[in-house]
């Protein structure tokens, strides 16, 4: 980069103090092929105009000094086009607004630039049982965007769409099975069960089927049981976790 100034259209991940006027900001840049996360520094003391407008979830145009000999990047200036100052009026909107962050720098940034803001978005707007399925619709997005999640729809085994039997089931009835050790799903029949396998109701299935198969505003409206949210929680907390290659702190965390 010949121009150490420059600007570029960014959400703030992360802000920590690392004295009493300064902060380390991390930085979600979109770029032609993904995103890239963008560590900075933010000058300042409380009276600084900057450290109004570099907020953890904010989204904006940042303007960037860089300084290739130090490996460093000073934010000079900030426009928020989005403030989302709703995600700070509930728990599960800050818990859910946490654990994307988390995800997106555990990930280095591999995400869908477009998904994380619309989901971050989506949760300003949304009461806190609506949080809670808007983050499993994330999660399994996140997972097929990356092009880590399963296979769930075809048996690993006898190879027959799962759909068409999830489709008339009862919603209890566990219609798919997925097994970490083979990384794919099993149907009613070739279904193998042991302490580290995922269950998957009809119920369950058939809210992923949606997510995938649907548009947006179908599966945001389908009413899921306790029993089947709890199946989902704990097959795509897995899942997610599998893919950034750690546990991670907001999951362990939760917001109750």
């Amino acid at each position: 980069m010949s121009n150490r100034s420059w600007n570029t259209e960014a959400l703030v991940l992360s802000v920590s103090s690392f004295s009493s006027d300064h902060r380390n900001v991390s930085l979600l840049v979109p770029q032609e092929h993904g995103c890239t996360i963008v560590p900075a520094t933010l000058f300042g003391g409380a009276r600084s105009k900057l450290r109004g407008m570099v907020s953890t979830y904010q989204s904006g145009q940042v303007w960037l000094y860089s300084n290739p000999i130090k490996n460093s990047n000073k934010i000079t200036d900030f426009s928020v086009s989005a403030y989302r100052m709703e995600l700070r009026e509930s728990l599960a909107r800050s818990w859910c607004a946490a654990v994307c962050s988390e995800i997106t720098i555990k990930t280095c940034g591999t995400v869908n630039w477009q998904l994380v803001n619309a989901f971050l978005d989506g949760l300003c707007v949304s009461d806190d049982e609506g949080c809670e399925r808007g983050l499993l619709r994330f999660l399994w997005r996140l997972l097929q965007t990356a092009g880590v999640a399963p296979d769930i729809f075809h048996c690993g085994t006898c190879g027959i769409e799962i759909a068409a039997n999830a489709a008339s089931c009862p919603a209890e009835t566990c219609c798919a099975v997925y097994s970490p050790a083979e990384d794919e799903c099993f149907c009613s029949s070739c279904r193998r069960f042991d302490a580290h396998t995922f269950p998957l109701s009809a119920e369950a299935f058939r809210y992923l089927y949606a997510v995938t198969e649907k548009a947006p505003g179908y599966s945001r409206h389908l009413p899921l049981s306790p029993a089947a949210y709890g199946e989902l929680k704990r097959f795509l907390f897995f899942l997610t976790e599998k893919m950034a290659g750690a546990p991670l702190k907001t999951f362990q965390m939760g917001y109750v």
